[in-house]
């Protein structure tokens, strides 16, 4: 779809490009992953650091014939004090793509790295992408890092139309106005654990994130661009890190469609929502406040199967039924009064 604005340049250069992007791209770095019927295909590591990482990655949560639901999704550092500018990660030294996780594996002038992906399942037409950043010092002194996450989430396979609101620290909410069925029902997200700031700008804009991760100067994001109005969403999550010598940090980046849930952890069952409203779609956030007992009753009264928890009523394990029942109930006002 963008690429259609952009048909005439293209064409008028397609030699040089092709040749560039051939010279700039790893061959075989790239790969798929799956799980259940959710599937995420990584483009290939670029072989210099100044260059603009390629498009093209692909997340579907509907089977492999489904709806591609990324633009892009990649990793940029800079080493503070010695580095003027952001650097892509890119010449990797090796990689694996098997079952679930990929790996892509670097080693720089200060650190070794190992970029991972991992694909989960969540349910119907829901899935979560985890993709981490894990920096191991090679110096004799400790490591200051600047580490950004950049992301272009076409959700529900359209552009333009995209709308993002921060639910929680670290937690970004994201719907299309013109999604058709199931997509207009289930809300998408963008995540990371424990981030210092993000930047959120329309693609192609002087401020979008991956515009200035690619130029020439120092970029810091400072929590622009949310409530983000419907446009083209891309978005970045910045981590300032110290690596202690001969040690590593690893830090996380998630994005899916659902419910989000931590890496390494589990959503509370009765974190349903954000606002109370029912209609506008549960978004948990974190925190079990009456938002979520007012979501939860409105849903009951309805019947809907989004407050489907458990079938026996029983606080310790929510297994859903495909029914909604007093067991539904019981379980949530447990949960509810203990916070989980």
């Amino acid at each position: 779809m963008r690429g259609l604005s952009l048909l005439c340049v293209v064409g008028s250069i397609a030699v040089v490009a092709g040749t560039t992007a051939s010279a700039l791209a790893q061959a075989g770095s790239g790969g798929t992953i799956t799980d259940g019927d959710c599937t995420f295909t990584q483009v290939v590591s670029p072989t210099s650091g100044t260059a603009t990482p390629a498009t093209g990655s692909v997340f579907r949560v509907n089977g492999a014939g489904g709806t591609d639901h990324t633009f892009y999704d990649w990793w940029w550092f800079r080493v503070n004090g010695v580095d003027t500018r952001e650097f892509a990660f890119n010449s990797a030294t090796s990689w694996n793509w098997a079952g679930r996780s990929g790996t892509v594996n670097y080693t720089t002038a200060n650190f070794t790295a190992v970029l991972s992906w991992t694909i989960t399942d969540t349910g119907t037409n829901s899935g979560q992408i985890d993709t981490s950043a894990r920096i191991t010092n090679t110096t004799a002194a400790p490591l200051n890092l600047a580490l950004f996450h950049g992301f272009d989430m076409d959700y529900a396979g359209s552009i333009g139309t995209d709308g993002v609101v921060l639910t929680s620290p670290g937690l970004m909410t994201l719907t299309d106005t013109v999604a058709a069925a199931p997509w207009n029902a289930t809300p998408a997200f963008y995540a990371a654990t424990s981030p210092d700031a993000y930047a959120v700008a329309p693609f192609g804009n002087a401020l979008a994130p991956r515009t200035l991760l690619v130029d020439a100067n120092i970029n810091n994001w400072t929590n622009t661009g949310l409530p983000f109005a419907p446009a083209d969403f891309t978005g970045s999550w910045q981590f300032n890190r110290t690596v202690p010598v001969g040690g590593d940090i690893i830090v996380t980046a998630s994005y899916g469609i659902g419910t989000y849930v931590p890496p390494g952890g589990t959503v509370c069952p009765a974190d349903l929502d954000n606002d109370g409203n029912f209609a506008n779609g549960g978004a948990p956030d974190g925190a079990i406040t009456i938002d979520d007992l007012l979501y939860f009753l409105v849903g009951f009264e309805g019947g809907s199967t989004a407050v489907d928890l458990d079938n026996d009523g029983d606080p310790a394990v929510g297994t859903p039924d495909g029914a909604v029942t007093v067991d539904d109930l019981l379980f949530f006002l447990v949960r509810f009064e203990n916070g989980c």
